[in-house]
């Protein structure tokens, strides 16, 4: 899919639990597998960790929920993703209650909450994140637009 991507732009959504960098890693094993066995690795395998470490190229965006598991999670893909040669520079901060100005007072409790890793995820990130806040739908489709 990435190799067919000269014009185009793929998205890839994975879980920040590392399941990522492990199906890299068993490209490249595979890549060095294939050439042993037969010498002949596909070009699309070839291309495929290039293209993710080329900046020019890609762009990872890391999201996470302001919140501490989901952003200590993300902050560890970080970590492997670097490891890999992969440079993630933004971050999306997804479903925030803070920004939704909710009068609540549950929701204003946890609202607050959110405040610390907001700030977290700004310093770590030099402002180079955005915020957005929780809906009551699912966001795809044409309410992509309305954002």
């Amino acid at each position: 899919m990435v190799d067919r991507a000269e014009d185009q732009i793929v998205v890839i959504d994975t879980a920040p639990t590392g399941h990522t960098l492990l199906l890299l890693d068993s490209t490249q094993s595979y890549n060095q597998e294939i050439k042993r066995s037969q010498g002949d690795v596909p070009d699309s395998a070839k291309k495929l960790l290039p293209r993710l470490r080329n900046k020019s190229e890609t762009e990872v965006i890391i999201v996470t929920l302001a919140e501490t598991t989901p952003v200590y999670e993300a902050l560890r893909l970080e970590t492997d993703l670097k490891r890999a040669g992969i440079a993630a520079k933004w971050w999306v901060i997804n479903s925030s209650l803070y920004r939704t100005g909710t009068t609540n007072h549950l929701l204003t409790a946890k609202a607050s909450n959110e405040i610390q890793w907001i700030n977290k995820v700004d310093a770590h990130s030099n402002g180079n994140f955005a915020v957005i806040s929780w809906r009551p739908y699912e966001i795809k489709d044409e309410s992509l637009y309305l954002l």
